[in-house]
């Protein structure tokens, strides 16, 4: 949850988080661990952030994800303004990982400067990469509930571009990056999350992902406004 951008109306709320966190890579890799212990296979795994690369630990979980024979495909998702270490990029070279650039129009000159030298040392590698430039994002609004009705609801989550991006955080799946950010700061009450560690069995998994993936809206589409307006991305709160 750490990122050296304060991008305004963050889809992950990462810029509101109370307390910032590095996890370590022991605790990464266990959560992953159980939750692979009652799957067959995890098709797409996408690591992000925050800005990984500040985690010190992102070599080691780079390397648990891509030698994994559980997980097919591995990508990353940075905004290229950080240097990582020469063995980071020694990591990233794997066949099955993928480096995603949030292209943002920074005014920086340090971090534009980073960022020429981050896809410098990507193409020294070998390593694919690609760029995703967005004409916009969508602010949701504060996170507050707004009693919407099951109807309403049911078309929102219908609606929503990110109603297909499950976070994984903790050892918990959650629909939505800001229902991960609710559940880190205990805000509502979140119906449709996972909790690997009291998940006991692969049928107790099939049975959970069954109900998590059936259901017609999720219980954070609650804390959303139902018009969301499109926003600039990459927009700062303060210097970056």
């Amino acid at each position: 949850t750490v990122c050296d951008l304060r991008c305004a109306k963050c889809a992950k709320c990462t810029p509101y988080f109370k307390k910032k966190e590095s996890y370590a890579a022991a605790d990464v890799i266990g959560h992953l661990e159980t939750l692979l212990k009652y799957v067959d296979k995890i098709y797409a795994l996408s690591i992000i952030g925050g800005e990984p690369f500040l985690n010190r630990d992102i070599g080691e979980v780079i390397r648990f994800c891509s030698d994994c024979g559980k997980i097919q495909d591995v990508d990353i998702t940075t905004n290229a303004t950080v240097m990582p270490d020469e063995s980071v990029f020694q990591t990233l070279a794997h066949s099955r990982v993928v480096v995603h650039i949030s292209d943002y129009k920074l005014k920086n000159a340090k971090l534009t400067e980073n960022k020429k030298r981050f896809i410098e040392k990507l193409d020294a590698y070998g390593i694919p990469y690609q760029f995703f430039t967005h004409e916009n994002w969508l602010d949701f609004g504060p996170v507050e509930k707004r009693g919407h009705g099951k109807r309403q609801l049911k078309m929102m989550y219908y609606c929503c571009p990110m109603n297909s991006c499950n976070i994984f955080n903790q050892g918990k799946i959650y629909r939505c990056g800001r229902a991960s950010y609710m559940g880190n700061h205990g805000i509502g009450e979140l119906e449709d999350v996972i909790d690997v560690s009291c998940i006991h069995s692969r049928a107790q998994m099939r049975k959970k992902l069954r109900w998590f993936y059936t259901r017609s809206y999720s219980s954070a589409c609650e804390y959303c406004s139902d018009k969301p307006e499109n926003v600039i991305p990459g927009i700062q709160i303060g210097e970056a």
